[in-house]
């Protein structure tokens, strides 16, 4: 039983090292060639599309590394951890930072290292295949609500005055949160709680 799967017309030299949760998977007329000495980290997936992955001998790409399309990587070339490669050819010896994303034109690239693309940023629009996504705002980001005077009774106000050294055996009163009053996370928790009733 082997720790990595394999789909497809996939060829690995004996002496290549591949890690655990690997997947090369290669479709139909596509084909994945690992030579002799290269080293797959963990969970890379290697995905060959409409042509060949090769790694050529010694080469060693990072845990987590994502190959797909038709690439090669050269002799002794070093592809750090999280990194992606999309239709792109990557030199003997040359070495790409973690998290990097090398692409082909039409597609969107950010990170660290050679790409093919500026990055897309709010005034860089870049092709219809680009998916924006926008930050969900933090809870954070939200104005504190106004305090209620202490006349109305709905909610507390700070103590405007508070004792510099309390007397810790003294017992003060702790008021929670009231029905009119924001309890943090409630929102969030009421949407996902309607989304599962």
């Amino acid at each position: 039983m082997t720790h990595y799967c394999t789909s497809g017309d996939v060829s690995i030299a004996p002496d290549a090292a591949i890690a655990a949760g690997t997947v090369l998977r290669a479709d139909v007329g596509s084909a994945i060639a690992i030579a002799s000495g290269a080293c797959l980290g963990l969970g890379c997936v290697l995905h060959a599309q409409g042509g060949r992955i090769e790694v050529e001998p010694s080469a060693s790409l990072g845990a987590g590394v994502l190959v797909v399309g038709n690439c090669r990587i050269g002799s002794q070339a070093c592809i750090g951890t999280s990194t992606t490669l999309h239709n792109v050819n990557v030199g003997p010896g040359q070495l790409i930072p973690p998290g990097s994303l090398l692409g082909a034109a039409g597609r969107s690239a950010a990170g660290v290292g050679q790409t093919t693309e500026k990055r897309n940023s709010p005034g860089n629009s870049s092709s219809g295949k680009t998916a924006t996504m926008e930050p969900e705002p933090s809870p954070w980001d939200e104005p504190e609500p106004a305090h209620s005077s202490p006349d109305s009774g709905s909610g507390s106000s700070p103590d405007p005055n508070p004792d510099p050294n309390p007397d810790p055996n003294q017992r003060r009163s702790a008021t929670g949160p009231t029905a009119t009053g924001k309890v943090y996370g409630r929102e969030q928790f009421e949407r996902i709680r309607g989304a599962f009733s």
